[in-house]
């Protein structure tokens, strides 16, 4: 299935993203501070969720299992060149549509890590100053799960 429902709001509900090749809606990826599916949430909302994998909710937060998150502006702050470079690669590898593979080897390239996988996507307002936010979810696939 390439799309899910969901959201808090029958009239207006979120597709969540499944298919890695999928374009993510602009209004999805980037919401705006007027968009009344993010600024009636205080939550950060899923748009694009790993077919193997599922989230939990604890706390107010949803999270698939053992991914390490990361917000997009703290990638950027972070190191500004290394994120405009994987930027810039990202879109040599793939034909610049923004979807999960786009951001996948975006954050592969980031974080120099061929085995980066991206499992969830979570966008959000900030309700504070109105600017939207991305966290990305990602495992590392060449780490065995601890049993």
């Amino acid at each position: 299935m390439a799309l899910l429902e969901a959201g808090r709001f029958k009239e207006q509900p979120i597709p969540i993203v499944t298919d890695r090749e999928r374009e993510i809606p602009h209004d999805l990826i980037d919401p705006d501070y007027s968009d009344k599916r993010f600024v009636e949430s205080s939550a950060a909302t899923t748009v694009f969720l790993d077919p193997g994998s599922r989230t939990v909710t604890s706390m107010g937060l949803e999270f698939v299992p053992g991914a390490h998150y990361e917000y997009d502006d703290r990638l950027l702050q972070k190191n500004h060149e290394a994120y405009q470079k994987a930027w810039e690669k990202a879109s040599e590898l793939t034909d610049g549509t923004r979807n999960a593979r786009f951001y996948e080897e975006f954050l592969r390239t980031l974080y120099q890590n061929p085995h980066t996988k991206l499992v969830h996507i979570l966008t959000g307002i900030n309700r504070g100053n109105g600017f939207s936010y991305r966290a990305f979810g990602t495992i590392d696939t060449s780490i065995q799960p601890q049993q």
